[in-house]
C-alpha cells in the first residue's frame, strides 16, 4: 500500500497537473454516469486519469511492487550503468532483425511475442542483451505494438516505413525498365588499426568490417554503378583536420563542395542518384524557422519568401505566416542541384544500407587495407596510398557482382512487403479487428499471445 502524504507537504507543480486531471476525468465521467474504459482495463484508465503513458505506469506498477510500503522516489541521475547501455547494431545485424519477424508471420504462421523473437534472432546472429533492449531496438527500428479488439497485441512495422520501401523498390525498378544509369553514392572510414569482428555476412557476400577508433583516420567518399567507381569522384581527406579544402567530420558544407567540384562534373546525363538520409545528406533549402527562432530571423525569412510582414508584429504573428507559407515538404539543397542538372534522386528507406551496393565496395576495400597492414600501424601517408590502391582493385566485375545481389534483394523485400500485408491482415482479421487508436502498446505489459494457425496457406504475389 502506498504511503500517505504528510499534512502540510507540499504537492508540486507536476503533482497538481495530474490531480487537476484525474478530479477533471472523475467529473467527467460523473456527468455521463459512465466509465470510459472497463473496470479491468486499469493501464488504460490509469493513463485516462494522469495522462501519463502506459509505457511509465506499466514501469511504476513494477517499481511500487518492488518497494513495498517505501515511498517512491525521483529516479535519479546517477543510475547504475548496465551494460544493456552498450548496445550497438549495425543496419545489416538489423535487416536480419526484420527477417526474423517476418520469419513469424510467413513460415511459422505466428504472432511474435519478444521473448520468442529473442531465442529466434540468437540462434541468427550474435545478441547478448535481454529483452528490454530487443524492445528499444524494435522500437528504433520502426516496429510498434498495436491492440486488436480481443485485448491481444500485435507487432507491426510503421506503415510510413512500410510505404517509403515499397515506394523505393517501385520507383527503382521504374528506372530500371527506362534503362536510365543507376549511381550509389556514400561516405565511409579508413584508419590505421582496421580489425575484423563480429559482421552481417552471407554465402555469396562477404562480411563488414566493425567500427574502430584511431586518431589516424580518413574519410573516404565515392559514387558507383554497376560499371564501378565513378572516374574523378573520388574524395580522400583526414578526419579532423582543420586545414585544407576538406576538413573536420564529413557534414552538409564538405559534402556539398565533393558534390559540386567531383561528382556532377563527371555524372553522364539523365542518371539516377541513390542516396541514405544522413543529417549531410538532407541539408534542407528555404529551412523555415523554427517558432524558437529570434524575430529577425523570421522576418528574414517571411520577406525572402515574399511574403509581407512588418518589424511591429509579434512572434507569434510572424510565426503564423510562417506556418502559412512554408513548404508542405522538406526540399534538400543536393537534391535541388541534381535535379537542375536533369538527373533523379532517390533516398534509400530507412535502415536498409543493404540496398547499397556501394556498402560492399567499402567492405572490401577495408578488407584489402587491413591485408596490407599487418602491424596496424601505418602513417597516415602509407594509409591513403594503400585506400588508393584498395578502391583501384574493386573492378567492374566486383561491382556487377554487388549490384546483382542488390537486385535479389529488392525483389525479395518487395515480394515479402506484399506477403506480410496479407499475413498481418489475416491475424488482424482473427483477433476481431485493429483498435482505431492511433497510440502505441506498452511492451512492459506484454501478455503471451496463444499461437494462433492460420486455416489455408497464404496466397503468393507476384511482382509487377
Amino acid at each position: 500500500m502506498a504511503s500517505v502524504r504528510k499534512r502540510g507537504q507540499t504537492v508540486h507543480s507536476e503533482a497538481r497537473e495530474v490531480i487537476r486531471r484525474v478530479i477533471s476525468k472523475c467529473d467527467e465521467e460523473a456527468r455521463t454516469g459512465n466509465l470510459q474504459h472497463l473496470m479491468k482495463q486499469s493501464n488504460l484508465r490509469v493513463k485516462n486519469y494522469t495522462g501519463v503513458s502506459v509505457r511509465t505506469i506499466s514501469s511504476i506498477r513494477k517499481e511500487g511492487d518492488a518497494a513495498g510500503e517505501t515511498p517512491l522516489t525521483t529516479p535519479g541521475k546517477k543510475r547504475p550503468y548496465s551494460e544493456e547501455k552498450k548496445f550497438h547494431m549495425d543496419d545489416f545485424d538489423r535487416s536480419v532483425v526484420r527477417d526474423v519477424v517476418s520469419d513469424f508471420y510467413l513460415v511459422r504462421k505466428k504472432v511474435p511475442t519478444v521473448p520468442k523473437l529473442l531465442i529466434a534472432l540468437k540462434e541468427k546472429l550474435y545478441f547478448p542483451w535481454k529483452e528490454e533492449t530487443l524492445r528499444r531496438l524494435l522500437h528504433q527500428m520502426g516496429f510498434k505494438w498495436k491492440r486488436c479488439n480481443k485485448l491481444r497485441k500485435i507487432l507491426i512495422e510503421r506503415p510510413d516505413l512500410v510505404n517509403w520501401r515499397a515506394r523505393y523498390l517501385r520507383d527503382i525498378q521504374r528506372f530500371r525498365h527506362e534503362k536510365r544509369p543507376i549511381f550509389y553514392i556514400d561516405e565511409t572510414w579508413v584508419d590505421n588499426n582496421l580489425t575484423f569482428g563480429k559482421c552481417w555476412s552471407s554465402e555469396e557476400v562477404p562480411g563488414v568490417l566493425t567500427n574502430t577508433s584511431s586518431s589516424n583516420r580518413l574519410i573516404v567518399v565515392n559514387a558507383g554503378s554497376t560499371y564501378g567507381f565513378l572516374k574523378g569522384a573520388a574524395l580522400i581527406f583526414r578526419a579532423g583536420k582543420a586545414s585544407g579544402d576538406y576538413h573536420g567530420q564529413m557534414n552538409a558544407n564538405n559534402f556539398e563542395k565533393w558534390a559540386e567540384e567531383k561528382l556532377m562534373p563527371n555524372l553522364p546525363e539523365k542518371i539516377v542518384i541513390v542516396m541514405d538520409n544522413a543529417p549531410y545528406h538532407c541539408h534542407q533549402e528555404n529551412k523555415a524557422p523554427t517558432k524558437y527562432a529570434v524575430k529577425k530571423e523570421m522576418i528574414d525569412w517571411l520577406q525572402s519568401n515574399n511574403i509581407q510582414c512588418s518589424a511591429d508584429m509579434k512572434k507569434f504573428q510572424l510565426y503564423e505566416l510562417i506556418e502559412k507559407h512554408k513548404p508542405k515538404e522538406n526540399v534538400y539543397r543536393i537534391d535541388v542541384a541534381l535535379k537542375r542538372r536533369g538527373h533523379a534522386v532517390l533516398r534509400l528507406p530507412p535502415y536498409m544500407c543493404e540496398l547499397n551496393p556501394i556498402e560492399l565496395a567499402w567492405a572490401k576495400i577495408k578488407r584489402v587495407v587491413k591485408g596490407n597492414n599487418i602491424r596496424g600501424n601505418l602513417s597516415l601517408t602509407k594509409l591513403e596510398e594503400a585506400t588508393r590502391e584498395a578502391q583501384s582493385s574493386v573492378s567492374k566485375i566486383h561491382w556487377e557482382g554487388f549490384t546483382n545481389h542488390t537486385l535479389k534483394l529488392e525483389q525479395h523485400y518487395w515480394e515479402q512487403d506484399g506477403l506480410m500485408e496479407d499475413a498481418i491482415d489475416k491475424f488482424v482479421i482473427e483477433l476481431g479487428g485493429m483498435d482505431s487508436s492511433d497510440s502505441e502498446v506498452s511492451d512492459d505489459s506484454e501478455e503471451e499471445i496463444s499461437d494462433i494457425e492460420l486455416a489455408q496457406p497464404l496466397p503468393s504475389t507476384s511482382d509487377d
